[in-house]
């Protein structure tokens, strides 16, 4: 029914049944035995089985990630009825497609979706790159230089 090696280890006194917490105050019953070496068996079946599988292949490329497109980044909704929606329409028409786009909420009210930063107020995050090419052009021509950099 099993095999001698796995009773030899299921009856060994320094690693099998008798190293466990339930028997070690009281020998088990044929029982016992028993369900003891069907665990050990089902182990010892499912050790093989694993080491039967191909080993993973971490060497092979993921899939590229999507291209981010037009509202890729927005996540707040921000209804017509809101006190910054004029505000937030003006940011719209110079900054990259992918902060914003237009659409309804979940009960269906006409509205934007923005990007957090731009809801939460965090311009300097959500600049577009036009706003930062003139502000770095207009700190060139100030007399910025790059020793005045590092003081």
């Amino acid at each position: 029914m099993f095999d001698l090696d796995l009773i030899r280890d299921v009856t060994d006194p320094r690693t099998g049944i008798a190293t466990t917490e339930k028997f070690k105050s009281f020998m088990p019953n044929a029982g016992e035995l028993k369900i003891y070496c069907d665990e050990v068996a089902a182990r010892r079946d499912r050790i093989k089985h694993l080491g039967s599988l191909p080993s993973p292949d971490f060497s092979r490329r993921r899939l590229a990630a999507p291209p981010a497109g037009p509202g890729a980044f927005a996540n707040v909704f921000v209804p017509c009825t809101h006190d910054r929606y004029p505000e937030i329409l003006e940011w719209a028409k110079i900054t990259d497609p992918r902060f914003f786009r237009y659409g309804k909420s979940s009960d269906r009210r006409d509205g934007i979706w923005v990007a957090w930063n731009k809801f939460d107020d965090r311009a300097g995050i959500m600049k577009s790159i036009s706003e930062a090419t003139k502000e770095l052009s207009d700190h060139i021509e100030s007399g910025f230089s790059p020793s005045t950099a590092a003081e």
